[in-house]
């Protein structure tokens, strides 16, 4: 089986730390227990063999490997917190286990959209959003011993994790059976999923998905101008697309394409500072829809799916180059990360600059780069087309706004403003030399420094 990854990119095999990375100073910071098992998880992930042999299969010696790998992690936690052991066993074994599958899959099936380093990260991201949704479901059904689990769990959150975990199933069910992915049969696929998470919904809310929805929405006047205030931002966006597609055989330049970063930035910064919980929310839907959109442009679906393509075409760069469009999807990914790793689990209670992680180092820092780069880019990086004169606008820039972010809720001691420095420099030199995609890297790595800020 080939395993081809996207061109013109180094392997990125160091990104697999970055997920670890950011689980890291919670587990330190805030001692949560589902941080420390998480970290640990993903930690083993990291040392699981992801590559399987030329012929395919899943050699008997990996099997054994990903079985003793997933005891040391689950002795540990057993021996200093207590934590149930067979159940930290069975789950770090599945998360190791499903990392490595899964790094296969997207790697062979998507042949040229990703680095190994960004399928590892995907790969984690989602092993760890599966592990979680298993503990709270077994936490919602009191068969939990000792075991980490922040005490009450957002109705909001229960309903995102429904809605992404009906997504992941849909697509491996897709996978799996060929023959959904044509015409009407994807379309009852489609419909069948739905049903059942609009069950698991009722179930789960003790009402109708709709009515939760209204409710939850009306809840107060700020969340509701918010909530306006997006779809004025998504019609705009809509229209923007419409007016480049109509020129005809145009190709969108890097600045064109750097629209959609302000448009992240106006979107997403009131959000993290009126309601969190709202952005939350709002974001997993957006990835949803995302993801289905592209699964319409993939399977050619009759009448969507091709204008979808004619639309995508125009906003492609080097790094589209495979099966998959990603990085519209990777620029959403990036922003919400860090409000999905660091919610109410966290110890985290509001405004926080580590929430702008993605915001900072993508939304300015990026949009700098590329900006500063084209007007004034003269000097570049050895082996590279980015240049010195965009670095250097980048690290202005993020250096602005991460003191004024600095400013608004924490205190401006020489020590946050040494972690602010720090993360500015090590991610515009990152944003510089790497060949993995900016809106997937750049956030989790700045995210991983911020975290420290007190």
């Amino acid at each position: 089986m080939e395993l081809k990854q996207r061109k013109n990119a180094s392997h990125g095999l160091w990104c697999s730390l970055l997920l670890p990375f950011c689980l890291f100073p919670f587990m330190i910071k805030y001692h949560a227990g589902v941080y420390i098992f998480l970290f640990n998880v993903c930690l083993s992930s990291c040392l699981s063999p992801a590559i399987q042999d030329h012929h395919g299969r899943t050699s008997y010696r990996k099997t054994i490997f990903q079985t003793v790998l997933s005891l040391p992690s689950s002795l540990f936690m057993w021996h200093f917190f207590s934590y149930n052991f067979i159940l930290s066993y069975t789950l770090c074994l599945f998360g190791v286990w499903y990392y490595s599958y899964l790094v296969q899959k997207l790697l062979s099936k998507c042949p040229g959209s990703f680095t190994y380093g960004e399928a590892q990260v995907v790969s984690q991201g989602v092993m760890i959003f599966l592990i979680y949704c298993v503990i709270t479901l077994l936490s919602k059904m009191h068969l939990l011993n000792n075991f980490p689990l922040i005490k009450v769990v957002p109705q909001s959150v229960i309903c995102l994790q429904i809605l992404l975990f009906g997504c992941i199933l849909l697509m491996h069910t897709l996978c799996m059976i060929p023959v959904l992915r044509q015409g009407l049969y994807f379309f009852f696929c489609c419909l069948t999923f739905s049903c059942i998470m609009m069950f698991a919904w009722h179930t789960t809310l003790r009402k109708n998905i709709f009515s939760w929805m209204w409710l939850y929405c009306m809840h107060s006047r700020k969340r509701v101008i918010l909530i306006l205030y997006w779809l004025l931002c998504t019609f705009i966006s809509i229209i923007f697309v419409i007016c480049v597609n109509w020129k005809p055989n145009y190709k969108a330049s890097t600045l064109v394409r750097k629209y959609f970063h302000l448009i992240i930035n106006i979107v997403y910064i009131p959000g993290i500072m009126y309601d969190l919980d709202l952005l939350r929310l709002a974001s997993g839907i957006a990835l949803t829809t995302f993801i289905i959109l592209e699964m319409f442009r993939i399977l050619k679906i009759p009448i969507i799916g091709p204008v979808i393509e004619d639309a995508f075409q125009v906003f492609l760069d080097e790094k589209d180059s495979g099966v998959l469009i990603l990085t519209n999807i990777y620029l959403l990914i990036g922003c919400s990360s860090p409000i999905w790793l660091a919610g109410y689990i966290s110890g985290i209670k509001g405004y926080h600059i580590c929430l702008l992680s993605g915001i900072i180092s993508v939304g300015f820092g990026d949009t700098a780069a590329s900006i500063g780069g084209t007007i004034f880019g003269k000097h570049h990086w050895k082996g590279s087309k980015k240049t010195y004169e965009g670095s250097i606008c980048a690290i202005i820039i993020q250096l602005a706004t991460s003191l004024y972010f600095l400013s608004i809720g924490h205190e401006c001691s020489i020590y946050n403003t040494i972690v602010i420095i720090t993360a500015v420099l090590f991610t515009s030199l990152l944003e510089a030399k790497t060949t993995q995609v900016d809106n997937l890297i750049l956030p989790l790595f700045m995210f991983s420094f911020l975290c420290w800020i007190q």
